[in-house]
């Protein structure tokens, strides 16, 4: 059955000028793209006057890759798709949920306590059994990458000592054998345990693995804040120092490298914008390097955050004494000067049933609601979780940082959210990519081809994804239909103007009313060739 697209703007993903025109899909693939009429056709047609054609949205850092396997993983799909996303990449932070040894004694270990295969109907070590297991399909296109993290617990657990050869030639097997198998690069999640131990031996060793295989390393870096616990010195941010090391990497080891959330945590780096643009921009002159980033002010974290490393390794019993509680007071007050952060940007998204009537309040809301000090709050919500609690954190850069990134040469678009099944959700599960639509309506993020272009075909070449992110001849049909002059978010909604979406030439959205059925094997694990 062909379906043609009749009249509508075309925004082809290549960052050229919008023009009227129609999109003709057969089967998986888009068969023509046209600018003239067609007054006879035999098949579907949908007018799309007044309205933008676009390639489907390509989100830049997923982590859905967890979700992938479960018996039913429709509803951790949904509000991605809803933003008109029909591609994720995945695999990011060193976290995924493939790629480490088979019959590794630290398998728990291995999500770093983010996430986890959950129902999932097996224990996918292999990147190839992982990979066939999906095969039925899955509800988007998922691009995957290998978790530099997950293969070293394979072989270390979370062991902060330098791994021995016999480990560093373990953990360099199974990445390899991963890329062999058709990942498209791998990821580092240099601020997480065990992967905060390595050794620049060990990362190069990574960056050479990548290169080889002509991928593309996605790095989370060390420090995303002015102050950190990473760094030493103090005469320079220690974000900047972060990006620093990884742009020097990508130098040295020549290797594709994309700077994953480019952010600024707290009012105290802000500052650092210009510097951290510099670097990636003489970097970028040299080795393809290239960043991506949030439409948010927030994201999801830990409760921890502002949680000294030497009160969580105490004792439970010996936490509680006034002199060393008022030293705790003292540091968390000199650590949130430093970042630029207040107790007021900390809100509780989930933190078990016994704080279950606090989800979705600040740390100030809920000192008000227990009577007590924010920092007493604060404290309670790290004991009673065990400092796993999970939190939306605010102050990840501001607004205007926002709009200047997104209109940066070297930025793509995404996501960094799942579904929570519990408590508040994360608002770019639902909001991330049209409320970047709406930065460009409003005249404050790119043009409206480059904001298109950032979300599609930019995207694809960065990373390698063939014969997808542009409205062209031949390619698969992963299409978006929206209405520019109305589309905006909504909270934990489909956008308003979102109409139709296509993924691989199945209408999961047709009339703004989405269609489960079709959704559900939408999509195929994309394997880089």
């Amino acid at each position: 059955m062909k379906t043609l697209l009749k009249n509508g703007l075309i925004v082809d993903g290549n960052g050229n000028a919008p023009y009227t025109g129609s999109v003709i899909l057969h089967g998986e693939k888009i068969l023509d793209v046209i600018e003239h009429n067609i007054p006879d056709f035999d098949g579907t047609v949908i007018d799309c006057t007044g309205q933008c054609i676009t390639p489907g949205f390509i989100d830049a850092h997923s982590h859905n890759d967890w979700f992938a396997a479960i018996s039913n993983p429709l509803d951790q799909f949904i509000p991605f798709v809803s933003q008109g996303i029909t591609t994720q990449i995945v695999g990011n932070c060193g976290f995924s949920p493939f790629g480490f040894e088979k019959d590794t004694p630290h398998r728990g270990l291995i999500g770093g306590g983010l996430f986890s295969v959950g129902d999932a109907k097996g224990d996918y070590a292999d990147f190839s059994t992982w990979a066939d297991e999906l095969s039925i399909g899955v509800p988007v296109n998922i691009v995957p990458l290998a978790g530099h993290g997950s293969a070293r617990i394979g072989v270390a657990g979370n062991s902060a000592d330098p791994l021995s050869k016999e480990n560093l030639d373990a953990m360099c097997n199974t990445m390899e054998r991963s890329m062999e198998q058709g990942a498209f690069g791998a990821s580092l999640g240099l601020m997480y345990v065990p992967e905060r131990y390595s050794d620049d031996k060990e990362i190069e060793a990574v960056a050479s693995i990548v290169k080889k295989y002509k991928g593309i390393l996605t790095v989370h870096g060390k420090a995303l804040s002015a102050v950190s616990t990473d760094y030493d010195r103090y005469d320079r941010a220690h974000n900047v120092l972060a990006l620093e090391e990884m742009c020097n990497l990508a130098l040295k080891t020549d290797v594709n490298t994309e700077y994953s959330h480019l952010i600024f945590i707290g009012a105290g780096s802000f500052a650092s914008v210009d510097e951290s643009l510099q670097l990636i921009e003489e970097t970028g002159k040299k080795v393809p390097f290239g960043f991506d980033i949030y439409s948010t002010t927030c994201g999801a974290s830990v409760i921890s955050i502002a949680m000294p490393s030497w009160f969580l390794a105490l004792p439970p019993l010996e936490r509680s004494s006034p002199e060393l509680l008022a030293r705790l007071d003292a540091e968390i007050n000199m650590t949130k000067a430093a970042i630029g952060l207040e107790y007021d940007h900390i809100f509780v998204s989930w933190c078990g049933e016994q704080f279950a009537d606090v989800a979705g309040l600040s740390v100030v809301e809920i000192a008000a609601v227990w009577n007590c000090s924010p920092f007493q709050a604060y404290v309670r919500l790290v004991e009673g979780t065990n400092a796993q609690g999970q939190i939306i954190l605010h102050q990840y850069s501001n607004q205007e940082i926002v709009n200047r990134l997104s209109r940066h040469p070297q930025s793509v678009y995404m996501t960094d959210a799942w579904v929570e099944s519990h408590g508040s959700q994360n608002p770019a599960t639902w909001e991330a990519f049209p409320k970047f639509l709406r930065y460009c309506k409003e005249g404050l993020g790119d043009t409206l081809p480059q904001t298109i272009r950032k979300m599609s075909g930019l995207t694809a070449d960065r990373f390698g994804i063939k014969d997808r992110g542009y409205l062209t001849k031949g390619y698969y049909a992963d299409v978006c239909v929206f209405d520019f002059e109305t589309i905006r978010e909504r909270p934990e909604q489909m956008p308003q103007g979102l109409n139709h979406v296509y993924i691989n030439g199945k209408p999961v959205i047709k009339d703004t009313i989405l269609n489960p059925s079709q959704m559900r094997h939408g999509g195929k694990i994309l394997k880089k060739t």
